[in-house]
């Protein structure tokens, strides 16, 4: 901390934040694809079985130390990879996998069955796709380790990542009236596009947490609430919503919740422009609307006006009040024995936020347990673009109201029930000039 001149005990905590706070937040049910997550899995029984029943090759102290160690390195492995169910992260667990093998072979010495796993765990290429391929075994294998380092410059420093995105997204430079105008002020951007900043060239000062998504916890959101409302806080937000302005089917605006609450109350909107960005998951350039906030320090406040108890059922219907102001809901969601049981294994069963609106529709979301505890709107409809530029500019009325709100699940012996949270309303109060100078 001295030598780095960082916040070290800060560091750890949002590090802990992070690992403790992926499971519940990040969490995608896996997708078959050849076999691979089955395959994972019968490599993990497979393994089990060959400690079980090849512990007598080491002495009880011996295997205390290793056998452990050996089971949580894998099952680490296993969730990294697993825990987000896709192609990019599929390979975190048979890329390294081989080389655990390799070390749980020599401290086993003889043993025939941990080197049949190794052979086996190089496989995996033909397991995800039919056929095979010196790039796919380089690619899936610790070959790829090697692979990067002979590819990988020596130096990577701003000035080549500027280059290198340019490169790779050219549409991405910013118009020349916009770029003039921001100079070289600081500048954050939301909800995630921090590469418009790198590869323009502007004076990136992103938040603690720099990915909306990421800031899945209430100790992270406020991280990055505390940022926005300091004197730190950057001078402009770019506010890119091309495809999606979040991942997952989540509501858009309940990402980041505290912090977008500050970002309401020291920015205001300053104008709009276009930009052609690539949205996922096939890279495909699309036109994006990009709108530009101003930092105002105290331009407004929320003053909460009315607070109400909430106790909810699974299916429950939640009236929400008809009001032009933001209702926001605080609700504390847990996970039953089981619940927790499943969730520790892979993955946690998910928690649907069922919105009815005043024109008739209804909405469909998934709810993030942690997310919920931070406080989230619910009374209005965010998740157009239009809709967006709406709440930026504090002329939330606009979109379409909510009229009941309530939270179902294919699992209910999952959860804890009932829901126990808080319903409470804010008003928007302008802070007057004269007010703020005194």
């Amino acid at each position: 901390a001295m030598v780095c001149h960082v916040d070290l005990p800060e560091y750890l905590r949002s590090g802990v934040e992070l690992i403790t706070g992926y499971n519940e937040a990040m969490f995608a049910y896996p997708a078959d694809k050849y076999f691979v997550f089955e395959m994972a899995c019968l490599l993990l029984v497979a393994m089990g079985i060959a400690a079980f029943f090849g512990r007598h090759r080491l002495a009880w102290r011996e295997q205390t130390m290793f056998l452990p160690l050996v089971g949580l390195a894998a099952l680490l492995m296993f969730k990294n990879a697993f825990t987000r169910s896709d192609g990019a992260h599929y390979p975190s667990f048979y890329a390294p996998l081989p080389l655990l093998l390799a070390v749980w072979c020599i401290g086993w010495r003889g043993a025939a069955t941990v080197r049949i796993l190794l052979l086996a765990s190089l496989f995996y290429p033909m397991a995800q796709t039919r056929g095979f391929s010196l790039a796919k075994l380089i690619e899936c294998t610790p070959l790829r380790y090697c692979d990067e380092l002979i590819e990988a410059p020596w130096r990577e420093d701003a000035s080549y990542l500027q280059t290198s995105l340019r490169l790779r997204y050219p549409e991405a430079a910013l118009p020349p009236e916009i770029q003039s105008r921001l100079g070289q002020s600081s500048v954050d951007v939301m909800p995630w596009e921090s590469s418009i900043a790198v590869l323009n060239g502007l004076n990136y000062q992103g938040r603690p947490i720099p990915q909306s998504y990421a800031a899945y916890t209430p100790w992270l959101d406020d991280l990055n609430a505390g940022f926005l409302a300091s004197t730190n806080a950057p001078a402009y937000i770019l506010f890119a919503c091309a495809q999606d302005a979040t991942i997952d089917l989540r509501p858009a605006v309940w990402d980041e919740s505290h912090t977008k609450m500050a970002l309401l109350e020291n920015y205001a909107f300053d104008s709009e422009f276009k930009l052609p960005m690539r949205v996922w998951p096939y890279q495909n350039i699309e036109p994006a609307r990009v709108f530009l906030l101003k930092h105002t320090p105290h331009l407004r406040r929320l003053v909460p006006i009315a607070t109400n108890e909430v106790s909810l059922e699974l299916g429950q219907s939640l009236p929400i009040p008809t009001t032009t102001n933001l209702v926001f809901l605080t609700l504390e969601v847990n996970r039953s024995i089981f619940g927790k049981l499943t969730s520790a294994m892979l993955s946690p069963r998910m928690l649907i936020a069922c919105f009815e609106y005043q024109d008739g529709t209804t909405g469909y979301y998934r709810g993030i347990l942690p997310i919920l505890k931070t406080g989230v709107l619910v009374n209005r409809r965010v998740e157009s673009t239009q809709e967006i530029r709406n709440w930026l500019e504090t002329a939330t009325a606009r979109n379409m109201a909510v009229s009941f709100l309530s939270f179902k699940t294919h699992s209910p012996w999952a959860f804890q029930t009932p829901f126990k949270g808080f319903l409470v309303e804010y008003r928007l109060e302008e802070i007057e000039k004269s007010a703020s100078s005194h």
